[in-house]
């Protein structure tokens, strides 16, 4: 079967155009291919320029105009530049070691919640005289850190607040020193007392791109309290696949079911959390929908009856190819809850021809007392490209979104 890998370096082969090097590796499905998302991308062609920037009239007045596919591209590329600013609060995982003592004036579910409240009075975090205090970050992707910033407030005393290293942590534990955050020994005349890093932004390099930090502070004087920490940085990668975007719509002679695949299937595998997941399901399915209105090619999970019970349910994924070119090596996966069951659970699809549909049988075997989302997806190539293509999920003949 040809690989996603090989459908890709077709596509990039097409171009002369110089490409960014730098790799996103996905796992689709346990499927791995190496997508490069750089210029190169761009010049995968497959549409013509007036198709892609204006749709032709509703045949019913009534109907509102649907926005063309130009316009979809631009506001998913902002919306991904946005989901890669990093939200130390909801982005960041930490874990402070140390004798420490809390002071909050609203009880703490976790201790760091106080770190990045941005709340700088009646709260903080003490130390114990002459006992150190570590505290880690993990971010849910590799990200580039900017600026970090520590804030306290407090009594100060002499000799004020000791220089703070800040390590990245490598696979094993390794700690690689990174940086310093510079000693603050004379009294500042304002609270909070900053103490502040900057690291250069290279976006030519990954080497600056982190997943776990860790900040070592020697001592502080008892009744000076470390009150906040500001982390200033983003996601490289999904900023990376949001410039791509950005430029395919400004060039809507190269937009093609192919590129907007390695665009969709890139952004999916991106790991983000809390109201970025919800965007991030959002943008996918957006640019799914285009790429079976660019390519005629859509996939349906139907499920006939509510998966309400542990007793399993004879589904079906149906595969319409509404084109004149054919689907090939194609792959359809289903995402089931934990402790679910599909026979099969991924299905091939060796060749279907244009204008041809394909229905495949597939038994869910729900599991009781558990979550009751499923979905599906399919990836393949089509038109020497590759393809990617989220499935709408109908359950008990309503249509539902598919994650």
């Amino acid at each position: 079967m040809q690989d996603w890998a090989q459908g890709v370096a077709k596509c990039l082969a097409r171009s002369h155009a110089p490409y960014d090097a730098s790799p996103e590796v996905l796992d689709i499905a346990g499927h791995k291919g190496l997508v490069s998302l750089g210029l190169a991308v761009v010049c995968c062609l497959s549409a013509s320029a007036a198709d892609l920037t204006q749709e032709a009239q509703p045949t019913n007045p009534a109907q509102p105009q649907q926005p063309a596919p130009v316009e979809v591209i631009a506001e998913i590329s902002r919306e991904m530049a946005k989901m890669a600013r990093l939200d130390p609060a909801a982005d960041i995982a930490c874990d402070i070691k140390g004798s420490a003592r809390y002071l909050s004036d609203e009880p703490l579910g976790r201790p760091q919640q106080l770190l990045f409240d941005k709340v700088l009075t009646g709260q903080g975090i003490f130390l114990e005289p002459g006992e150190p205090l570590t505290i880690k970050l993990e971010f849910p992707t590799r990200h580039r850190i900017q600026c970090i910033q520590l804030l306290y407030a407090g009594q100060w005393q002499d000799p004020g607040v000791p220089e703070v290293t800040i390590a990245a942590i490598g696979k094993g534990g390794t700690a690689t020193e990174v940086g310093r955050l510079p000693a603050i020994t004379q009294q500042p005349a304002h609270e909070p007392f900053v103490q502040q890093v900057n690291f250069r932004d290279d976006t030519g390099s990954t080497g600056q791109e982190w997943r776990r930090l860790s900040l070592a502070i020697p001592q502080l004087p008892t009744g000076l309290g470390l009150v906040e920490m500001r982390v200033i940085g983003y996601d490289a990668g999904l900023r990376r696949i949001a410039g791509t975007a950005h430029q395919i719509a400004q060039q809507p002679e190269n937009i093609s079911p192919g590129v907007l695949s390695q665009i969709a299937a890139s952004l999916r595998a991106r790991r983000l959390r809390g109201d970025k997941k919800a965007s991030q399901t959002e943008a996918v399915e957006r640019l799914s929908a285009l790429i079976s209105q660019l390519s005629g090619i859509s996939v349906e999970l139907s499920v006939p009856k509510a998966l309400d019970s542990d007793q399993s349910v004879a589904a079906s994924i149906d595969v319409h190819n509404d084109s004149q070119h054919i689907l090939e090596q194609a792959v359809v996966k289903l995402r089931l809850p934990p402790g679910w069951r599909a026979a099969p659970a991924r299905l091939v699809i060796e060749q279907l021809g244009g204008g041809e549909s394909i229905f495949l049988p597939v038994t869910i075997y729900p599991a009781a007392g558990s979550e009751r989302e499923l979905s599906a997806y399919l990836y393949g190539a089509y038109n020497g490209e590759p393809l990617f293509v989220l499935a709408v999920t109908r359950m008990d003949g309503a249509e539902e979104k598919a994650p």
